[in-house]
């Protein structure tokens, strides 16, 4: 009677490295906040409670996706897509005064959250992920069927991934927000980009971004009234305003930046410190947590964040060029799209290269939601290098997945 042989089954291996960037992350988010006591009340003690049970969770979150894999979770993406849409389109209805929603309730005009007991929830962050999860399954699938590489090839490759990518941004413009739909166009592209599409596209949206940039400078400046045409009064048209003119509205839509602006910049080389006298700087625990860490500990406490930062997105840049696993690849690079583009957008606007758009730093900023779904995406970087450490000579012979409809 001969014995089976018994199956290797891999351990998971845990990525050291990130894993202590992410702790270096989790300090410094709650000194972040901590400092922020003298900007929102005086006491800062709950919302520092709050990160820390936010942070818990998110944790707990990351290790069960990596303990249940990357597969089983994959295969529930479009689920999970249209239960998000749905609460998408729920929160429209609460607005328009269709009928009355249960938990939901605007903050600051915008209908965005479900209010629970305890805790709010934002659908579109969470959506952000599993658009980047469906963008890896198209491009994989889309590169396995093409028999050429030709424009027409990408094209066909635009209108799959927008197919479901409209949808929702148009539901978050009504919403409205602008910073969340942003951070999905960017991300999306950014894999795109990285999907093997012809070179020219390249070059043809670094022209419209350089062009778009300085042209609505350029247009501020000396057509101000063609903006006013084409946003009328409202917050977006304020957001150029702040912008591109704080120091003259700084008693009104250019208060933030202007106030940013001169904590950072009266900082010096080593902050006020946690006792200091103090600028007061609004929404300090969430989007301008990046100016309350440069005022509280200046040039050093700044350049540290933006190192940070940096570590962690070359971090996540080698995993993913390590990895043979194509969808997990092509997700990780809309991950690594996600915290690059809020980085220099978070920072940017705090320094005014770029306009105030609600964008938080992420892993930093406070926010139960968000840090949640940024947790879930650093779990395919976690369940990738661990796969690279068990296969380090792994060929890629994974079946496609159904191609999306």
């Amino acid at each position: 009677m001969t014995r089976k042989p018994i199956e290797k089954k891999e351990t998971f291996v845990i990525d050291k490295t990130l894993l202590a960037i992410l702790i270096v992350f989790l300090i410094t988010s709650l000194l972040g906040i901590y400092a922020s006591a003298p900007h929102i009340g005086g006491s800062s003690t709950r919302y520092v409670i709050m990160q820390s049970v936010f942070y818990v969770i998110s944790f707990s979150a990351l290790l069960f996706i990596c303990y249940w894999g990357l597969d089983r979770f994959f295969s529930i993406t479009k689920i999970l897509y249209w239960i998000l849409l749905f609460m998408m389109v729920l929160l429209l209805v609460d607005k328009y005064g269709i009928f009355q929603v249960p938990f939901v309730n605007p903050v600051n005009h915008t209908w965005a959250w479900y209010q629970f007991p305890g805790f709010s929830f934002q659908p579109s962050e969470f959506m952000k992920i599993i658009l980047v999860m469906l963008t890896a399954m198209t491009i994989n699938t889309h590169n396995l069927e093409k028999e050429q590489n030709t424009f027409g090839e990408d094209i066909r490759l635009f209108i799959k991934v927008g197919s479901y990518t409209l949808p929702v941004l148009v539901l978050n413009f009504l919403q409205p927000d602008t910073g969340v739909p942003l951070i999905m166009v960017v991300s999306i592209m950014i894999m795109l980009l990285t999907s093997g599409i012809k070179r020219q596209w390249f070059i043809l949206l670094a022209v419209f971004g350089i062009i778009g940039y300085f042209g609505i400078i350029y247009v501020y400046n000396n057509h101000v009234d063609w903006l006013l045409n084409m946003f009328g009064p409202s917050y977006r048209l304020d957001r150029f305003y702040a912008w591109l003119d704080y120091e003259k509205y700084r008693q009104g839509v250019g208060f933030q930046l202007y106030n940013a602006i001169v904590s950072l910049g009266s900082a010096g080389f080593s902050g006020i410190g946690l006792d200091g006298s103090i600028i007061y700087i609004p929404a300090a625990h969430t989007d301008f947590i990046f100016a309350v860490i440069g005022s509280t500990f200046g040039f050093i406490g700044s350049v540290f964040v933006i190192v940070l930062c940096f570590l962690l997105d070359v971090k996540l840049i080698l995993i993913a060029l390590r990895s043979q696993n194509n969808i997990g690849r092509y997700a990780l690079i809309g991950i690594v799209g996600i915290f690059v583009f809020q980085q220099i957008q978070n920072i940017g606007m705090m320094i005014g290269l770029l306009p105030i758009t609600g964008i938080t730093l992420p892993l930093i900023s406070y926010g139960g939601s968000s840090l949640l779904s940024y947790m879930v995406g650093l779990s395919f970087a976690f369940a990738l290098s661990s796969e690279t450490a068990n296969n380090p000579n792994y060929e890629d012979q994974q079946v496609p997945l159904k191609e999306l409809k």
